[in-house]
């Protein structure tokens, strides 16, 4: 293979380019970040901060008390026994780990669980080595069969061997396609039920333990993303600044990646594309080779995990050797923080969905909202996950999610001006009895430095 090699100097940064042949970026040296030793410049108060966090982290009475809670919710309506076999869901009630793998592994994997409002130990059926070690082998069972035409019976064989043969309420979050044509065989023993309801209110707000582990995951986000900022610049490509991003968190003490890291250039104009059915911006888009270019506005959108917990990283980058938003750009900046400001006044317990909208207005004649996402989401086990606040299930729909403490929130509102392009940030909230804490940090850089 023939390539040629283009190099392109930027303020010491040096990028070569091979035809046909990802190079990773290399000696760059801005601001104090050192990307080929290794040495970054750590946020103030960095190390304080992790151990005061780490302090608060007790996973076995994270458990615990994650239990207790979906028990509780479980008695309130009426349910006997819920059978989860959604990753997020069997994470939350027992321990278990979801794998970080491919859609199509995940859905292969056959763990299951069993949470019995009266037993305060979750029945766990998988082949895991991941079993957690508060579940005794009494609970602990081999991976459930139920593909076939006979998957109901065994389903119920394997549920009757832990309840007994009384009828039962059973709710449950996943069907396969055997149990959903077979349903007369599980109806005949139990009243059954969905278990989206009961998951969503019991995941809805968080215990101590689970804030601490969004906390950690956020602040080990923001870092990294602070660490290689640097290195958008022109002539960079996504994928290697993706690359470099996922490496320094991992370095920092997460424990995985749980989206393709976005650093997704946005074009000013909606007529000059990616399209869209709902004539919105194209967002997010995968990540690719793309050579970033001067000028290039870049909304970021980052998550990692901690204990299975995600963050959020969102905001607007610009890329330039020395990025200076224009006046435009720090208008719609301006009209994003008025946006959040607005919302924020009106987070606490007890307020609506349909209230924080009102709150956020409309900028530009329109709502700041991109129509396929949101205006506000929670955080959790998922990156995002209820409440959804903003989506296109319209005001009924907002009307219903009440807010209540504990509850995590991502505000994510979006400025969009047809010409000049757009802002996009996201915010991370704990709500709590008297209002809300912030969790995510103040650096809104190239528009705003922390203090």
């Amino acid at each position: 293979m023939t390539s040629q090699t283009i190099k392109t100097t930027h303020n010491s940064c040096t990028v070569s380019r091979l035809d046909d042949t990802l190079r990773p970026l290399c000696k760059v040296r801005r601001a104090g970040h050192l990307a080929e030793t290794g040495a970054y410049a750590l946020i103030q108060g960095w190390g304080d901060q992790m151990t005061d966090i780490d302090t608060a982290i007790d996973t076995r009475a994270m458990q615990a008390e994650r239990g207790s809670r979906l028990r509780t919710t479980m008695d309130s309506l009426d349910l006997d026994a819920v059978l989860l076999r959604y990753g997020p869901n069997v994470d939350y009630a027992s321990g278990l780990p979801t794998p970080i793998a491919d859609s199509s592994h995940i859905a292969s994997d056959p763990s299951a669980v069993l949470v019995i409002a009266s037993d305060p130990v979750p029945h766990v059926f998988s082949d895991s080595g991941a079993i957690p070690i508060d579940i005794d082998s009494d609970h602990s069972h081999p991976p459930l069969d139920i593909a076939g035409d006979d998957a109901a019976d065994r389903l119920w064989d394997a549920i009757r061997s832990c309840l007994g043969d009384a009828r039962i309420s059973l709710g449950v979050d996943e069907l396969t396609a055997a149990l959903a044509c077979n349903l007369g065989g599980l109806q005949r023993h139990t009243d059954l039920t969905g278990a989206a309801t009961v998951m969503a209110i019991a995941r809805s707000c968080k215990n101590s333990h689970e804030v601490a582990c969004i906390e950690k995951a956020e602040t080990i986000n923001e870092q990294a993303a602070a660490d290689i900022r640097d290195l958008l610049i022109p002539g960079a490509r996504h994928n290697h600044v993706a690359a470099e991003f996922v490496s320094r968190a991992r370095a920092l003490g997460a424990d995985g990646n749980v989206i393709d890291p976005i650093f997704h250039p946005v074009r000013p104009r909606l007529n000059e594309g990616p399209f869209t059915p709902n004539g919105e911006p194209a967002f997010p888009l995968p990540g690719s080779d793309y050579l970033l270019a001067d000028g290039d506005v870049c909304w970021v959108d980052t998550g990692i995990l901690v204990h299975g917990y995600a963050s959020d990283f969102g905001r607007t980058w610009i890329v330039s050797d020395d990025p200076q938003p224009t006046a435009d750009q720090h208008a719609q900046f301006e009209q994003w923080r008025g946006v959040v400001e607005r919302v924020l006044e009106k987070v606490g317990p007890g307020t609506t969905g349909a209230e924080l909208m009102e709150a956020a207005g409309h900028v530009h004649g329109r709502r700041p909202v991109l129509n396929h996402f949101y205006l506000i989401h929670g955080i959790g086990l998922e990156s995002a996950e209820m409440p959804l606040i903003g989506t296109d299930l319209g005001p009924e729909m907002d009307s219903m999610m009440i807010l209540e403490p504990g509850m995590v929130l991502v505000l994510e509102p979006v400025i969009w001006s047809d010409g000049s392009g757009g802002y996009r940030s996201e915010d991370i909230v704990l709500v709590t009895e008297d209002g809300y804490r912030k969790l995510s940090g103040d650096d809104y850089w190239p528009f705003r430095s922390a203090s």
